[in-house]
């Protein structure tokens, strides 16, 4: 997990939370500088085994994200419409609750991933964008094992949920968006 060019700092926490997410399947501790280009990260990813890179950047029109994989791709290219930063739920849900649990052991573990929305969004559109988008957000993420699962390790929940596209005012169609979210949970 990368950026590219100059970025905010509100970008940079959501950088670092995104890491966190991705936490044990991340690197937590990489730190780049400005001399560093793509190629020396991808030239590098094949030594440790990378498999993918996310990129940040920032530029006048909005924030984006970049998902590579590698070593031959494919990029796709995610434009950031809205986000919150994880101090910002933290202080809300510790507002309303006092002994609330966040953060605290449950990235140790991987996340289980939810795909909603992407089988239909595929067999709407016709062509296999979708399919491409869905197959690239599974990978990130590793495969879940129902038999040697056990329950007790599942802390947290991501959820990928594809929205449907809508005409606006002017007429023109606008595409669906990808919502992107991610729970901590308990089982009782």
């Amino acid at each position: 997990m990368i950026k590219r060019g100059k970025i905010g700092v509100y970008l940079k926490e959501l950088q670092h939370d995104v890491r966190n997410l991705l936490y044990p399947y991340t690197a937590s501790k990489l730190t780049e500088s400005k001399k560093n280009s793509i190629k020396d990260f991808v030239g590098a990813a094949g030594a440790y085994g990378v498999s993918h890179m996310l990129i940040f950047t920032q530029t006048e029109n909005g924030n984006y994200l970049r998902l590579i994989k590698n070593p031959k791709g494919p990029t796709i290219t995610f434009k950031i419409e809205e986000y919150a930063l994880a101090r910002d739920v933290i202080k809300h849900v510790t507002s309303k609750k006092k002994q609330a649990k966040i953060f605290t052991n449950i990235l140790q573990a991987p996340p289980l991933l939810i795909m909603n929305g992407f089988t239909a969004a595929a067999q709407a559109e016709g062509n296999d964008v979708m399919k491409i988008v869905s197959l690239m957000l599974q990978s990130l993420f590793p495969p879940i094992k129902i038999h040697e699962m056990n329950l007790s390790t599942c802390k947290r929940v991501v959820m990928f949920n594809k929205t449907e596209g809508h005409s606006e005012e002017n007429g023109q169609q606008k595409d669906g968006e990808i919502e992107f979210r991610h729970y901590g949970v308990s089982a009782r």
